[in-house]
Formats: structure tokens, C-alpha cells, sequence
């Protein structure tokens, strides 16, 4: 009778041990689960223009490389667009700001709208954290034109056009290129060459070209302002004016 108490015990014993194995064992499994904390943030971007390229300006946050990180910039096609790297002494103090180009080795092209993804990658190219963002585009207005007339007196009095002035607002968030303008004046059309007018997101700039339409005379002109990007319509203007 003893012998059999012996028994049950030692099974008992067994089993208790072999359920506490397994609870440890899903412990561990669960802590395998969990998310590793990531060494790497891209903690803040926006998008600036400088010498006529477009850049996303990313603050990336995180502790020195070994030897260096690779940070790329993908477009909303997936085309890597650039990549820079970051040294060990350049996240010295944890912190890095990057600038890459949106549009690549392109110039005087403007962003296109969707989502871009940089990315961060060690020297091996594993990867150590991403981060996706998204732009609706640039929205382009015109919200005044102003044309400088001169008049000519003599044997008979001529007026003509010498200039225009165009105020231009991008309400988007991407910035836009404009390198062209067409200026239509009572069926007299125009075209005016651009060299590059960058308009940020949120901003407005004020556009002055030399312009020659001649032959109008006094009284009430009707007038029509196109801008274009990349030799796509991105405003349109209409107006009266009186001289």
C-alpha cells in the first residue's frame, strides 16, 4: 500500500514539474513575441527648397553606428530617389538631420504627390526602422495680375504692355515648379519662358517678367494668365483691366 502512495507521489511530483516546464517555456515564447524597442526613429520631416531642389528634411534619432548607417528616400513609384550616410560621428549626440532629394538627380521637376518611405539600413543592410509619409501635391493659384503700360505720344498715341506681375499661392504641401506663363491679351498670346519659379507649400511669390504687347489702344482690355509645370497647366487667370 505504501509502495502504490510512492508511486502516485513521484508521478504527482513529475506532472507538476512538467506543467511548471511548460508555463515557463510559453513564458518565454511570449517574451520571444514581444516587440523589440526600436535604436532608431525618424523623429521629425518636412519639405524644403533649396537652389532649385525639392528635399524631404528628416531628423533621424538614435545611438552611434558601429561604422555607419545608409538612410534612402523611396518615391511614391518605389524608385530610390537618393541616400545618404550617416556616420558614427554624425549621431554622436543621438540626433542627425538629413536632406534628400524628392525627385532625384532631376532638376526643375516637381515632387509627385503620394507616399514616399526612407528607410534606414546598417552596413550589412538590415533593416532598422522605416517610416511612410504622405502628400496630397502642390495646389497652385493665382490670386492677382498687374500689367505695366506705357503710352507713346507723338504724330498718334499708342499704349502697350511692358510687363506683368503675377502673385502666385501654392495651398499644397508639396512645392511646385513653375517655368512657363502664357499671357493672352485681347486675342494677342505670349509665352513666356520661365527660369525656374520654385512656390514652397504655404507660400505665395510674386512673379515680374518684361512682356511686349502693343497695339491697344484706350479703354477696357480682357486678359488671360496660364502657368504651367513641366508643361502642365497649373493655374489660370482671367481679367479686365482698363488703360
Amino acid at each position: 500500500m505504501r509502495k502504490g502512495l510512492l508511486v502516485i507521489l513521484v508521478v504527482g511530483l513529475v506532472l507538476i514539474g512538467l506543467t511548471g516546464c511548460v508555463e515557463e517555456e510559453e513564458k518565454v515564447e511570449g517574451e520571444k513575441k514581444q516587440k523589440p524597442k526600436e535604436e532608431y526613429k525618424i523623429e521629425d520631416y518636412s519639405v524644403i527648397v533649396e537652389n532649385g531642389i525639392p528635399y524631404l528634411k528628416v531628423k533621424l534619432k538614435g545611438k552611434a553606428p558601429i561604422s555607419y548607417l545608409k538612410v534612402m528616400l523611396s518615391d511614391p513609384e518605389g524608385a530610390t530617389v537618393d541616400k545618404k550616410y550617416v556616420s558614427k560621428e554624425d549621431l554622436f549626440d543621438g540626433v542627425e538631420t538629413i536632406k534628400l532629394r524628392m525627385t532625384g538627380f532631376s532638376f526643375g521637376q516637381s515632387p509627385k504627390a503620394g507616399a514616399y518611405t526612407i528607410s534606414v539600413v546598417d552596413v550589412l543592410d538590415k533593416q532598422l526602422c522605416t517610416k511612410t509619409v504622405r502628400f496630397n501635391g502642390g495646389q497652385i493659384e493665382i490670386k492677382e495680375v498687374e500689367f505695366e503700360v506705357k503710352s507713346y505720344e507723338g504724330f498718334f498715341s499708342e499704349k502697350f504692355i511692358t510687363g506683368v506681375s503675377i502673385v502666385v499661392v501654392n495651398k499644397g504641401d508639396l512645392p511646385v515648379v513653375v517655368n512657363k506663363a502664357v499671357i493672352e491679351v485681347d486675342g494677342q498670346e505670349k509665352e513666356i519662358p520661365l527660369l525656374q519659379e520654385w512656390i514652397p507649400p504655404n507660400k505665395s511669390k510674386k512673379i515680374i517678367e518684361p512682356i511686349y504687347i502693343s497695339d491697344l489702344g484706350g479703354g477696357t482690355h480682357s486678359a488671360r494668365v496660364t502657368l504651367y509645370s513641366d508643361d502642365v497647366e497649373v493655374a489660370t487667370y482671367e481679367l479686365e483691366f482698363d488703360i
